[in-house]
This record gives C-alpha cells, structure tokens and sequence, in this order.
C-alpha cells in the first residue's frame, strides 16, 4: 500500500529511517514506567546542571564582596593606626628641645604634656642613652636598654612593643623613640598603653572576620592573646595583610572565614529555591515539548490536519491559473491552531518531514476530484521546507506524490523559500532533478529572506512570489514601494512569472497588472477555503473584465 493514502504509515515509516525517532519519543511518553522517570531525571538533570552554575556564580560574587568587606575593614585599621603614630610623631618633635636641658627645668612642661597626651603613659628625657627624665617619676638615671630592651637608639627613630615597663609589669605598651640629632643616644622616648579595642571597633562590624593583630617589628599585639607575642607565632593564612603606607612602621592582620554561617545559609537557601524553580521550569518547558509533539503526530494519525485552497488568478483573463494548497489543523480540544504556531515547531522539531508527507498524500488524494473542474495546465502550489531538501527520501517522496496525481492533468509546483537556496549548497542539483520531473519551482516571500540577485541568476526558477507586505505599500509612500518596482523590473529581465500574493483590492491588482505581473493570489478574489468550498468557487467562478 503507498503511504500516501495511509497517513498511519506516513508516521511508521518515518520512525523507521530515522533511529531515534518520533515514535521513540512517542512510545517513550506512553509507556507506564519509564515516563515518569523520564520526567523526573531529566529536569533534575538539568536543574542540578544550571544550580551548580549559578552557585559558582553567586557564591564567587560574595566570596568576592566579603572580601572587599574585610579589605575595607584593614584600612580602617591601618588608617587609624597611622594617624595615630602621625600625631606620636608630632608630639614627639615637640619634645625633643627638652632632652638637652636639665629636668628640673623641663619636668612640668614635660608631666603636663604627658598629662594632655591620650594614651601616653609616659615620656622620657634621654642623654647619651640613659633615661634622666621622666614625666611620672622626674629625676631617674637608668640606662634605656634596662627598661625598653630592644629598642635601637642609634636609629634615628624606632617603635617596638613591649610587654610591661619595669614599673608596670602586665600592660603592653609601646615605646616610641626619636633622637634630637645625629649621632649621639639623645633623645625623647614616648610610653603608650598599648589597647585593641579601637581597632576591634571596626572588627567587630565584619561578620566573617574572627581575629586581628597589629605587628610593629617582631612583635604583635592581637586577638588571639592576651599580651604581646612574637609576630612567628600568628597564624599563617590571614584573610587580608596590609601595612603602613607610609613607612612601613607597623601592619595589620586580619583573620577570618570567607563567608559567615550567616553566609553559607543564606547562600544555600537561595541556592534550594533556585533549584526548586530552575526544575519547575524545565519539567514545564519539557512537557509542553513532548505535550506538542505527542499532539502533532496524533493529529497526522488522526487527519486532524486537513488542507485549504486558494485559488491563483491569471492577470490578463482573470482564469484560475493555480491553487495553491495550504495546510491546518483543528486540535480536538484547542480548535483551530494558526499555522504559523505549528509549523514553525515541526521545522524545529524535525516533524515538518511527516507532516508533508501527510500533506503530499491529501493533495494526490484530493486532485481527482478537481479535474472535472479545471484544466490539464492548472498548478498547484505545495510549500516545501527547508530540511526536506537534504532529507534522504525527499526524492522518493517527490517520486510517489508525482505518480498518485492524475494521469496527465495539474503540473507541481514547489514554492521554496530564500532561505533554502542560501542554506543548501546543493539547491541548484535538487532544483535540476526537479524540473526533469515537470515540477516547477517558486521562490516564495520574495524579498523577506536572505537571497541576492546571484541566486536569481544562478538556479533556474519558474516563478517569482512577492510577499504581500511589497503589495500592502502599493498606493502608499513607504520605502517598500520602490523596492516593489524595483523587484518587478529584475524579474522582467530575468524572464520569471511573477505571482502578487496578498492582493486585497481592485487599485493593487490594476497597479500590478500594468507592470507585468502574471498572477494575483489574495482575499480579493478567495480566501483560502475547504475543498467543497473550493469546488463552489470553481462552479461559480466569473472572469471579470479586465
């Protein structure tokens, strides 16, 4: 039996070239079992695939932007900090004239400095590196290596951190020197009471910090002890590191975890609701999918799907010169889809292929009851997509389609559209073997593709389609209209027919009468209508004068 005239075999024979096919699909949605787990794996599949992405992508930008924070929060630090040493600094040049007088003229300037100073604890008059002065005990001689070890007065100025003075044994402090000139252990030592707490003011505003320490030489004060201890002795993997930018004196650690709990939670919470829609989303885009194609290839098997006419009017007489055949579909409980929805899906879908076969077999089947109708020279028009001209079987199914119509009446003509020349290399070989089966070719939507003159020229075409938006700007002042003339002219010199498809009154059909085009197609003559309608049409039919 053809499967032309059985549109269950037009469906079987399709799933059998194919491999993966349709029917696969099909038989793979009504099954009872592997369904359901189809339609849970696979959008798990994908939803797990797109949350990760977005858990890459989302958990990088706050990892990125806690540390920032944590940044932030070091040169909070750091500026506080320097402009603390920087006032030191000041206050200590102040000082210096003191350290070459004796102290009972210097004490109480120098025990009212230290009194004003925040922070000082003491200061100290230094001479040839012994401590003569002092702003808490006034007259004192002891050599400064007794009370502050480390520090280095041969330098111009140093800082240390020291735990305790010999007075006060249990408080960190920090000594600061500066020599009143070259060469000589004279100078100003400035004692300060050592305190975390400002710096742990901007700590305690990073939720993802956990500690912080302040390094002045080889020593660090921090949060990770209660006194001060060697630099060595910090842990190694601070979160941020960031030093005076001055000179260098001092710098600070910051510790802390990347993200907080607060953090993971909060992330992994939106990571679950995003996973929750990321499933939703592609269970519903995947059922509607297979819902489609289920439908589509149902309607085939069912002949849900069942073909318009609209009549082709010569331009000179006004006779029927062709029918072009138009494809719809009456869904069982949507009613009538447009065809611009399903065809556009089955191209996509890989469906276009069995739902023309279909079409091919209703149009042989129908023809014969036209030919009582129409004359032996009358066309008829099938619109073939793109695909089907690199299908394996096309030429088959040209073949099978040719030898069901009638016997010596009606020629095929196939309106192909621009983007089929563009994407097919091989047009030109395909458009040879079909003029050497009498079926014609048109180029359908003439000028709403992708073509160039240099495919006009290069493959020979029958007829030329112009798209009814060219006729729609006849009378009016568009851009279009030059283009119309324009399209005219070159299919003159080409010597291709010209069909005018969309022609709605009788001042667009004069227009394109007198500029030499063959054929009108539009609502002024027909709409496309059911075959018994169609045949009504022919009955009735009265060329108007022209």
């Amino acid at each position: 039996m053809s499967y032309f005239l059985a549109p269950e075999y037009v469906i079987r024979q399709y799933s059998t070239d194919r491999g993966n096919n349709i029917m696969g699909l099909q038989a793979t949605l009504y099954n009872k079992t592997a369904p359901s787990r189809f339609r849970i794996l696979l959008p798990t599949l994908v939803a797990l695939l797109v949350t990760c992405l977005f858990f890459f992508v989302v958990g990088h930008s706050l990892y990125n932007y806690r540390k920032v924070q944590q940044r932030d929060v070091a040169r909070s630090d750091v500026a506080y900090a320097a402009r603390f040493a920087d006032d030191m600094q000041k206050r200590i040049e102040n000082l210096l004239p003191l350290s070459r007088l004796p102290c009972k003229d210097v004490y109480d300037n120098l025990s009212s400095s230290a009194a004003f100073a925040p922070g000082v604890r003491t200061y100290l008059l230094v001479r040839h590196g012994v401590a003569y002065c002092s702003s808490a005990t006034r007259t004192m001689f002891i050599p400064v290596k007794h009370i502050y070890p480390e520090l280095n007065l041969s330098q111009p100025s140093d800082i240390r951190l020291q735990q305790g003075t010999p007075i006060i044994h249990d408080k960190p402090v920090l000594a600061a020197w500066m020599a009143s000139g070259p060469g000589a252990d004279t100078g100003v030592i400035m004692t300060l009471d050592i305190d975390p707490a400002p710096y742990m003011l901007f700590f305690a505003r990073e939720r993802t910090a956990s500690g912080l320490a302040l390094i002045v030489q080889d020593r660090a004060i921090s949060t990770f002890a209660p006194g001060i201890i060697k630099a060595s002795a910090l842990p190694n993997n601070p979160s941020v590191s960031l030093s005076d930018p001055e000179r260098n004196r001092f710098s600070f650690r910051l510790y802390g975890r990347p993200l907080s709990s607060g953090d993971i939670s909060w992330l992994t919470s939106l990571t679950a609701l995003f996973f929750a829609l990321a499933w939703m989303t592609t269970y519903y885009i995947l059922s509607q999918r297979t819902r489609a194609d289920r439908d589509i290839l149902r309607g085939i098997k069912n002949r849900e799907f069942f073909l318009v006419y609209q009549p082709v009017i010569h331009a000179d007489d006004m006779s029927i010169g062709g029918i072009e055949i138009l494809i719809r579909w009456k869904h069982p409980r949507l009613g009538l889809i447009p065809p611009d929805q399903f065809i556009p899906y089955c191209e996509a879908q890989g469906l276009i292929i069995p739902l023309t076969r279909y079409i091919l077999a209703q149009v042989a089947r129908e023809a014969h009851q036209l030919t009582s109708l129409l004359s032996a020279d009358v066309k008829l028009g099938i619109n073939i997509a793109p695909s089907q001209l690199t299908d394996p079987d096309f030429r088959g199914d040209v073949l099978e389609f040719l030898s069901q119509l009638p016997p010596a009446h009606f020629q095929a003509v196939f309106e192909i559209t621009e983007r089929s020349m563009v994407q097919h290399g091989d047009a030109e070989e395909i458009f040879d073997w079909l003029h050497q089966q009498n079926v014609a070719i048109s180029i359908d939507d003439f000028g709403t593709g992708h073509s160039a003159l240099i495919y006009l020229e290069r493959y020979k075409i029958d007829y030329l389609k112009i798209d009814r938006g060219f006729i729609h700007s006849i009378g009016m002042d568009t851009v279009t209209a030059p283009v119309l003339d324009a399209v005219l002219s070159l299919a003159e010199k080409l010597q291709l027919r010209v069909v005018a498809e969309g022609v709605e009154n009788e001042e667009q059909a004069e227009y394109l009468r007198k500029r030499g085009v063959h054929y009108f197609q539009g609502f002024l003559y027909c709409r496309p209508i059911p075959l018994a309608q169609l045949q009504d049409f022919i009955r009735h039919w009265q060329r108007p004068a022209v």
